[in-house]
């Protein structure tokens, strides 16, 4: 399954929808949902939920493909101009990446809780996702490599399955590494701090 979705202000019915399912999905997980709850959240009548979306599992599609396509669009919004001031030191370049994540993903967002959820899942939707971004990854370390700017070692497909399992790790084990570490990682003071160490982990593979 390919995840392109174009992300774009699409405050429609059908956007209300998928919205009203995301936070539930987030708060309570998709299997405890139902679609009568779903439309009472949205405003709407359950058979139009399925006239949009064909059944439940459509929009848990529908919803996983919004969340990927958001997270997607912030992630991929750094180039290697960006990348490489921050592996320099430039404080203005990892300012600017924590206020976008920080901007994209505010505390009261259920995107981040809603992709907990789907890791946690271990099915075809979570497959899916994992492969995605792990495929992303190969392919960003592969060109960056053809492009001279990093050296990503001998073993590009675990070096890719060790930077994606870093991240959701972090993810994943947000409560308990917020107590062990003092900051919410998932904060913008813990996303800066995740950045600034993921730079001095990192910052051996790029080329001087």
């Amino acid at each position: 399954m390919l995840y392109m979705r174009s992300v774009v202000s699409d405050l429609t019915g059908k956007a209300a929808i998928r919205d009203a399912a995301l936070a539930l999905f987030a708060e309570r997980g998709a299997d405890a949902v139902s679609v009568r709850q779903i439309a009472a959240a949205a405003e709407v009548s359950p058979a139009l939920i399925l006239h949009h979306f064909g059944s439940k599992e459509g929009l848990r599609q529908a919803v996983s493909d919004h969340v990927v396509a958001l997270i997607d669009q912030v992630t991929m919004s750094q180039s290697p101009t960006d990348v490489q001031a921050l592996v320099a030191g430039d404080v203005t370049a990892a300012d600017s990446l924590t206020a976008t994540m920080a901007a994209a993903f505010p505390s009261d967002s259920p995107v981040l809780p809603y992709l907990r959820r789907l890791l946690l899942a271990n099915d075809d939707v979570s497959h899916a996702v994992v492969k995605h971004w792990y495929d992303l990854t190969v392919a960003v370390l592969t060109e960056w490599q053809r492009l001279g700017i990093i050296d990503p070692g001998p073993d590009i497909p675990l070096r890719a399955a060790f930077m994606l399992t870093a991240d959701l790790g972090a993810l994943l084990l947000r409560d308990h590494m917020s107590g062990l570490v003092g900051t919410d990682l998932m904060t913008a003071e813990g996303l800066r701090r995740w950045t600034a160490e993921s730079v001095r982990v990192y910052s051996p593979m790029f080329t001087p």
